[in-house]
């Protein structure tokens, strides 16, 4: 029986020291673990924010490669990045799970960094194209200087688009030709128009509504949305950011907010369009760079610029990933029993590092205090609303910490030395797309995501502040917390 154990710990020990990137599945296709490798080849925090978390439900293995592993196949794949999964058998060559590894023998160092940092931003971008699916958003980006480039031979890419669209655009092949025999021949208005008018006079935004046909043969009503990105010296944009919504024939047009309507519409594409560029240029700019870069210490830098700005755009990701989530009420819940003192230092030791100079993050003096809760969910709340409070702090101090309120509730808290809320704002401070800040960075979405988790766990979120003297952020949650 010591010699089976012992046995057993070599080869566990074997798995997460292997220099190969690899994954642990059991044999339902659930992730087991990871190994060091594969958590520090995508900068993970923890073994759930990998992409494919079950063999069986993913968006990067297809439903015939799925089917192929579950008949004992090895399959390969080129993307996000090289990699094989193939199940592990027993003595009884029964099955009983399936390993995953990167595969990156035998490549360069430079081939190899290469390949990493575009298979990271290939993982953004189809985290993108699912947070925008998942919320049931188009969106839509057009190049002028693609659409000029074009042979009209071969799909230039002018016009592409993410999340759900009329199946019939969602081709991206030759847009130009598509347009005329999908629009409705009574409406003088289309994309081009569109283009055509914030182009031409050098509009910051604009709005058209006009009718596509479907597979179906019948034609639907759109609302569309264009913003000018990428402007020259002469205010020229070079490419249009949108987004497609499909409006109801027979609905009454709601004056009453409608121009609140359009303010947070504006607000969220404005942001959208800065936030998802300013990282994505960083990365695509830098890469090109390193390929031809053989000084190391050049290299270094470089790479540090790449990851930094993954991770923004990663970190946006997923707030969208989050937020629609918990519109479709579609959150996944883990409650279990945990020590609250364990989940402060966990929060202090990811968010300081993140602290401005000349800030200190405290953790206050709690008692223990052991609560039936989701662990990821209060974390993830926390370090949301210390980065907040970090953003708004230049000096002093962020404390953080809980106090119970045995036997009902427990309170959590956030405060800080900053700029503080105008008064009039604190009933906006937890709505989607709010910025107090509008050169601030982000989108808008961090308070409204802890107010959804606080909510779905049974508890309640507000906050106090008084200008120029700081703010402070609380949360209750019960006891004994649980969703059936």
């Amino acid at each position: 029986m010591k010699n089976t154990d012992s046995m057993n710990d070599l080869l566990s020990a074997t798995f997460y020291s292997c220099a190969l990137a690899g994954a642990m599945y059991d044999k339902e296709g659930k992730l087991i673990d990871l190994n060091r490798a594969m958590i520090t080849a995508f900068s993970l925090s923890d073994k759930h924010d990998f992409v494919i978390d079950n063999l069986f439900d993913n968006v990067v293995l297809n439903a015939h490669q799925q089917d192929l592993l579950r008949e004992g196949e090895t399959v390969v794949c080129d993307e996000p990045v090289p990699f094989k999964v193939e199940m592990i058998h027993s003595d009884c060559d029964d099955s009983i799970g399936y390993s995953l590894w990167l595969l990156e023998q035998g490549k360069s160092e430079v081939d190899r960094e290469n390949r990493l940092l575009m298979g990271q931003l290939a993982e953004s971008r189809m985290l993108m194209r699912m947070a925008l699916e998942d919320g049931k958003l188009a969106a839509y980006s057009f190049s002028f200087d693609r659409f000029q480039a074009c042979d009209k031979k071969h799909c230039n890419r002018c016009f592409q688009f993410y999340g759900k669209t009329n199946t019939l655009l969602d081709k991206n092949r030759f847009i130009c030709r598509a347009l005329s025999s999908v629009r409705k021949p009574d409406d003088s208005l289309d994309f081009f128009y569109l283009f055509n008018k914030i182009h031409d006079e050098k509009l910051p935004g604009y709005n058209v509504i006009f009718h596509l046909k479907g597979q179906d043969g019948t034609y639907k009503m759109y609302e569309v949305t264009g913003k000018g990105a990428d402007l020259d010296e002469e205010g020229v944009p070079h490419v249009i950011l949108g987004s497609v919504i499909e409006r109801n024939e027979h609905e009454h047009e709601e004056h009453q907010g409608a121009e609140a309507l359009e303010m947070l519409k504006s607000t969220f594409l404005d942001n959208m369009s800065h936030e998802i560029r300013t990282p994505l240029n960083a990365i695509v700019g830098f890469s090109d760079m390193l390929e031809d870069e053989a000084d190391p210490v050049a290299r270094k830098m470089y790479i540090d610029i790449i990851k930094g700005n993954n991770c923004a755009l990663l970190e946006l990701v997923n707030d969208l990933l989050e937020m629609s989530r918990i519109d479709a009420n579609m959150v996944v819940w883990d409650f279990e029993n945990i020590y609250l003192t364990l989940i402060l230092n966990a929060v202090y030791e990811m968010a300081v590092s993140r602290v401005p100079e000349g800030v200190k993050l405290i953790v206050d003096a709690v008692p223990e205090v052991v609560i039936h809760s989701d662990k990821r969910k209060i974390l993830q709340i926390l370090v949301k609303l210390i980065l907040n409070a970090a953003r708004c702090t230049t000096k002093g101090e962020i404390h953080f910490g809980y106090k119970s309120l045995y036997p009902v509730s427990v309170q959590f808290y956030v405060t800080d030395t900053g700029r503080g809320i105008p008064h009039d704002k604190l009933g906006l401070i937890f709505d989607r797309f709010v910025q107090l800040d509008e050169f601030e960075q982000g989108v808008g979405l961090g308070l409204a995501i802890c107010k959804g988790l606080v909510t779905g766990m049974g508890g309640s979120i507000w906050v106090t502040s008084e200008e120029g003297k700081g703010s402070s952020f609380s949360f209750k949650l019960p006891f004994e917390c649980d969703r059936k």
